[in-house]
């Protein structure tokens, strides 16, 4: 199945991108949402659908694995990849700890949007600077209204940007890519692309946006990547 060149962002990854640049590469996936993984060479520039495989922008490991003790040796037999993000200490620890022990990990650590705790804040900046994680995130913006602080109001919007601009930060001094939580907030991902074009990726998890958006955001120069949740079976 050949592809629109302009949809091949849309559904590739950026950490096999940054981590491994071989010529043909299959997209990192979790155990998370079903969609089909594509092989994409850069020579051809076309995809080839390979087997049913579960991907996502990103997995929260040490979540899985107290849900399910088996998690870890399944995830291991199953030769699966994935980004764990983590946003506390010891969510990050038990994390690395789950791929020192074999699990093919790479490492998110951030201030997520729905909680803007700046507790971590200072143990982000040294993990970013010292190279020990591959990503800045979750990081964005979450507006949904469902609770209190996800209402977009003055005092939110203010909470929620300093939080973001700290990590974009991070994201621009130390060449990481940054893993988005957007919700009811993509204008404001558009107002930020000017930055956001220089990190070597801006992943938006579980994307709902329409196609003319994604390539509106991609047209301006921001290396997105896009991973798709439940919403877009609707």
């Amino acid at each position: 199945m050949e592809s629109d060149p302009d949809l091949l962002l849309l559904i590739s990854h950026p950490f096999n991108l940054r981590i491994e640049p071989i010529d043909t590469f299959k997209i990192g996936f979790s155990p998370c949402t079903p969609w089909l993984i594509p092989e994409y060479s850069r020579s051809r520039a076309r995809l080839r659908y390979t087997s049913p495989m579960l991907c996502d922008a990103h997995i929260h490991a040490p979540e899985l694995a107290e849900r399910d003790p088996g998690f870890p040796e399944r995830f291991r037999a199953g030769g699966y990849r994935a980004c764990s993000a983590a946003h506390s200490g010891p969510e990050l620890d038990a994390a690395r700890a789950l791929r020192d022990s074999g699990l093919d990990l790479r490492l998110s650590f951030g201030i997520h949007p729905q909680w803007t705790i700046w507790t971590w804040a200072d143990r982000l900046a040294e993990e970013a600077r010292d190279g020990r994680i591959e990503a800045i995130g979750e990081a964005g913006f979450d507006f949904f209204g469902d609770r209190p602080e996800r209402v977009r109001n003055p005092e939110n919007l203010v909470a929620q940007r300093s939080a973001f601009e700290y990590q974009l930060g991070l994201a621009e001094r130390y060449g990481l890519p940054l893993v988005l939580h957007v919700r009811r907030a993509l204008d404001l991902v558009f107002e930020y692309a000017p930055r956001l074009k220089r990190i070597p990726a801006a992943l938006l998890h579980s994307w709902s946006g329409p196609l003319a958006e994604a390539r509106s955001l991609l047209a301006k120069g921001v290396p997105a990547y896009f991973s798709f949740g439940a919403p877009v079976l609707n």
